[in-house]
């Protein structure tokens, strides 16, 4: 790897998945428990699955901490401890 990539990755600001899952969570059960016995519009279930384009970013987001929790319980050792 070149210095300058090797720069840029280091300068990255790197989360624990598993801390990111848990929030992710709360912040949703908190949300479920607001609307909860609401009648909800037919076009509000793409909001609840963050599938509109102003939320398609933290959709991202959401599946980057799966994807990145669940390969870090699958190698033996994950990048947050290793160094």
């Amino acid at each position: 790897m070149d210095p300058i990539t090797f720069r840029r990755w280091r300068d990255l600001t790197y989360h624990d998945p598993a801390e990111k899952l848990r929030e992710y969570v709360a912040t949703l059960r908190e949300v479920e428990a607001a609307i909860a016995g609401q009648e909800v519009e037919p076009d509000a279930v793409d909001v609840f699955a963050l599938r509109t384009n102003e939320l398609n970013r933290f959709r991202e987001l959401r599946d980057g901490a799966l994807f990145a929790y669940g390969m870090g319980l699958t190698v033996p050792l994950s990048p947050l401890r290793a160094y």
